[in-house]
Parts: structure tokens; C-alpha cells; sequence
């Protein structure tokens, strides 16, 4: 069998393919696995003119570079040069008045920011808003809040501990190294990611007499410096984990619903195509599938066997592009395709040996 036929012009019927039972090959999967690089020393930079010092950010984007470096009056080249472990940075409202520390009898403070979206964090303007509201509250209630001391976080999702973040950890750091008695962040979905989460973490700051003030809490601030304000935090964390867990109940019913009536419901999919908000069979695309599957569960062929054999036909991914060994073996155990049988199969369909060989549910 020399395979399915280079991608061309769609033919009224897929030419003949015949099936020869060949040698089975080894097969293997290639795992590639990314480790973070070593995390560089600390180190700062100073403008000329408004003599800031700026420690360095974690991951900073290009974009969020060119926006934070706009707001402090330094240029990219010189926020790019430094790829350390967190970044601290003044809000627009900070650099319009010469920062002097307050009196040594003022309890020092430390603040949390951080916006979870690559868009966001490339814009940079959720964070200035949570900066401002930060510096604020802080002046407000008289506490000494350092523009060193307020830990940015870009793009990083509230699933990540708040300890296993960067600027998470490097601000607990500062919180046990240094005399801290207050951690600000605007609102809760900010630091924690569950009540677990949340409890664990209100609990060790506790221990070392650390309180966390949340700015927005339904309109509200709440702190957990008196037993009533740990208490409605706990009890509010605990609500917000119910309505994700039953947000995300109510999108896997509503997925599950779309895709056993073949509905539209994610993105271009091989074997499918659009039609309005329905989607069809591809029954060009359908012979390949069935070719791969028979491959690799009758054959024995590897996802990488199979993908070198697509890419040597010249046949392409949905969206035009090579095939990988991840892609072939996706595909082979995509049990969406097997909602194709709610459709009329062409008249061709079942000429060749591979044809519903392999059952989905196999």
C-alpha cells in the first residue's frame, strides 16, 4: 500500500489505495520538554533625568516593554537588557512627585498586581489601573508602600500557585526577609486560584503577622487584620470556587451538546467542514483518517511513521500546514469523528479495505 494520494484538486472520489500489509515498525513518541533557563542575579537600571530604579521583569513582552518603558521615560533597549526574575515598576502617578520614605513608624507595606492575558499584558493598562488603586489605598491608610516594593505579574494565570508564580515568590521572599506587615492587591482573583489556595496562604501570612487588603471586594475593602475579615474572605473564596466550578460545568454541557448534534464549537477541524453553525463531514479529509487509523492500529505505524508518509505526499493539515507525529495520533483518537455516521456516506465510500477498518470506540 503506498498511501493516500498527494493533497490536489478534491476529485468526485479518492483514487484507488490499495492496502499491502507491511512490516510493522518500531514505533516512539518524541517528547520535547522545555526547562526554564537559570535564573539571572538582580540587578537595576537608573534613568539620567528622574534617576528611577526599576528592577527587572519576569517574561516581559516586547510590547508590554515599549508601554511600561513609554510610562517611565525609558527606552526598550533598556528594559530589554534585563531579563530577571520580577519586575517592580512606578505607576504614572508615582513619577510625577520625587518618592521619599515615610516615617520609619508608618508599618511598611508590599502590592500585588497581575493581569493574566498576553493582550493585556502587551497593553499594560490593566496593570497601571491596579498600580494607581494600589499606591491610593496604601497612601490612604498610611502605610509605607515602596514603589520597589510593588510585584507585577504578566501574563500568568490565577491556576499557578501564588508562591510558584515569579513575582509571587520573590515578593514571599521579601515578605520573610524583610519587616512586612501588609500585602495589598486590588482583588482577590488576583493572588488566589481556590479556597485551598487562598486559606493556606491567609493562614501562613497570618503566622507571621502579615494582613492582606483586598481593594475591590463587591465594592467594599476587606482586610484580614481582625477575625470578621478572615472570615468573609474564606467565605467569599469559597463562593467565587463554586461559581467557576459551575461556570465550567454549564460550558462542558454546552461543548458536550454541540458536538453530538455536529456543531460548531471550536476551531477548523480535519475531517469537518463549516457550513453556517453546522458542521459536515469532509469526506476526502474522512478516507485519510481512516487510512492513518488503519496504519496505526492494524499496522502498528507510529505517529511519526505515519506523519512522514503525509508529508512526502505532500498532504496537508487542515490549515495547510506539515504534519507531526502529536497531530496523527490526535486525530487517530478524535472520537468526534465517529458523529460523521449521522451523515450519508458517498457512493464511493467503502471501495477501499481501510474504510471503518477501526472502530471509534476501539
Amino acid at each position: 500500500m503506498s498511501g493516500p494520494p498527494a493533497q490536489t484538486e478534491p476529485p468526485s472520489r479518492p483514487p484507488e489505495i490499495g492496502i499491502a500489509i507491511s512490516e510493522q515498525e518500531p514505533g516512539g513518541f518524541q517528547h520535547r520538554s522545555t526547562r526554564p533557563s537559570a535564573q539571572p542575579s538582580e540587578s537595576s537600571i537608573r534613568h539620567p533625568s528622574k534617576q528611577l530604579s526599576i528592577r527587572a521583569v519576569h517574561r516581559l513582552s516586547s510590547g508590554s516593554k515599549q508601554a511600561i518603558g513609554d510610562k517611565v521615560g525609558i527606552d526598550q533597549r533598556g528594559l530589554k537588557s534585563e531579563s530577571l526574575t520580577s519586575r517592580k515598576v512606578r505607576s504614572k502617578c508615582m513619577l510625577n512627585k520625587k518618592h521619599t520614605k515615610i516615617s520609619p513608624n508608618k508599618e511598611r507595606a508590599v502590592a500585588y498586581a497581575r493581569v493574566s492575558s498576553k493582550r493585556q499584558a502587551e497593553e499594560g493598562v490593566s496593570l497601571e489601573a491596579q498600580v494607581e488603586r494600589l499606591i491610593a489605598y496604601a497612601d490612604f491608610r498610611g502605610l509605607d508602600l515602596d514603589p520597589d516594593d510593588i510585584f507585577i505579574e504578566e501574563g500568568v494565570s490565577a491556576a499557578t500557585h501564588l508562591w510558584s508564580r515569579p513575582a509571587g515568590r520573590e515578593m514571599r521572599e521579601i515578605i520573610y526577609q524583610e519587616r512586612v506587615g501588609h500585602l495589598l492587591t486590588l482583588k482577590m482573583d488576583r493572588l488566589f486560584r481556590d479556597v485551598q489556595d487562598c486559606l493556606s496562604s491567609v493562614d501562613e501570612l497570618a503566622g507571621i503577622g502579615v494582613d492582606i487588603h483586598i481593594l475591590d471586594q463587591n465594592g467594599g475593602t476587606l482586610d484580614t487584620s481582625n477575625a470578621m475579615g478572615r472570615f468573609f474572605l474564606t467565605t467569599i473564596a469559597s463562593l467565587a470556587e463554586l461559581e467557576r466550578g459551575q461556570i465550567s460545568e454549564r460550558t462542558k454541557f454546552a461543548m458536550k451538546h454541540l458536538k453530538d448534534n455536529a456543531k460548531v464549537f471550536t476551531g477548523p477541524v480535519f475531517g469537518w467542514d463549516r457550513e453556517g453553525e453546522d458542521l459536515i463531514p469532509n469526506w476526502l479529509e474522512q478516507d485519510k483518517i481512516d487510512y492513518m487509523r488503519h496504519r496505526h492500529y492494524v499496522q502498528g505505524w507510529s505517529g511519526n511513521r505515519i506523519a512522514k508518509h503525509f508529508n512526502e505526499l505532500g498532504i496537508k493539515g487542515k490549515l495547510g500546514g506539515s504534519w507531526t507525529s502529536s497531530m496523527i495520533l490526535r486525530t487517530c483518537r478524535y472520537t468526534f469523528h465517529e458523529n460523521r455516521r449521522m451523515f450519508k456516506q458517498p457512493k464511493w465510500w467503502g471501495g477501499e479495505p481501510y474504510h471503518d477498518s477501526v472502530g471509534f470506540g476501539d
